[in-house]
C-alpha cells in the first residue's frame, strides 16, 4: 500500500513539473511574441519551444538567410510577408496561445538547418502541437506563392486557425496624387485666370 502511495506521489510530481514547464514556455512565447511577433530562435530556444514535449501549441518556423552576405533576395521578400502575417495574428482580437510564428536565421542557427537537413532557404515548416510532421507541413513556396494571404491559407489548413491578414496603409499613391495636384494648382495660380495653356500641347 505504501509503495502504491509512493508511485502516485511520484507521478503527481512529474505531472506537475511537466505542466509547469509547459505553462512557463507558453508564458515566455506570449511575452516575446507581444514584443516581436516573429520570434527569433537560436538552438536553445528551438530545443525549448519546439523539441521539448509536451506541447499544446503549434509553431510555424521560417528558415531563412537574411544576412546581406547571403544575397538572398527572396528571403527578404518572404520575410516581409511572413512578418505581416505574424503581426496580423499576434495583434488581432482573436489571438490565442495555440499558434506562434518563429524564424531561424542560418547565420545564427546553422546547427538547426543541419539537424533538419535543410540545404536551401527560405523554407517554412509547421510543427504541430502533437504527432509527427507530415509532408503537408512544409509550405510549397513555388506552388502557393509568397504573399501573406497564401501562407495564411496554408496555416489554416494545417492548424484550423484562421488569420485575417491586415496590411499597413500604403500612402505612396496618396502622396504622389497630392504632389501632382499641388503642382497643377501652382501652375494655375501662375497663369492667373487664363486657362488657354491647358489646350497647348507644349505644356504637357
Amino acid at each position: 500500500f505504501e509503495g502504491m502511495i509512493t508511485i502516485v506521489i511520484i507521478c503527481a510530481c512529474v505531472s506537475a513539473t511537466l505542466s509547469n514547464s509547459l505553462e512557463s514556455r507558453v508564458e515566455q512565447l506570449n511575452e516575446i511574441s507581444y514584443r516581436t511577433p516573429v520570434i527569433k530562435l537560436d538552438d536553445d530556444k528551438y530545443k525549448s519551444f519546439i523539441r521539448t514535449m509536451p506541447r499544446n501549441y503549434s509553431i510555424v518556423v521560417m528558415f531563412t538567410a537574411l544576412s546581406p552576405n547571403r544575397n538572398c533576395k527572396i528571403c527578404k521578400e518572404v520575410h516581409t510577408e511572413y512578418t505581416t502575417l505574424a503581426r496580423s495574428h499576434r495583434y488581432s482580437r482573436g489571438f490565442n496561445s495555440d499558434l506562434f510564428f518563429t524564424m531561424v536565421d542560418y547565420d545564427g542557427g546553422a546547427a538547426i538547418f543541419q539537424r533538419l537537413k535543410l540545404t536551401s532557404a527560405p523554407v517554412i515548416l509547421h510543427f504541430p502541437a502533437s504527432g509527427k510532421r507530415k509532408k503537408e507541413d512544409k509550405f510549397d513556396l513555388e506552388r502557393r506563392g509568397i504573399n501573406a494571404e497564401a501562407i495564411a491559407k496554408w496555416v489554416k489548413d494545417r492548424t484550423d486557425i484562421g488569420v485575417e491578414v491586415i496590411r499597413p496603409p500604403n500612402y505612396t499613391n496618396a502622396i504622389l496624387l497630392g504632389v501632382f495636384l499641388f503642382a497643377v494648382s501652382g501652375t494655375l495660380l501662375i497663369k492667373g485666370n487664363s486657362l488657354d495653356f491647358l489646350y497647348k500641347w507644349k505644356y504637357w
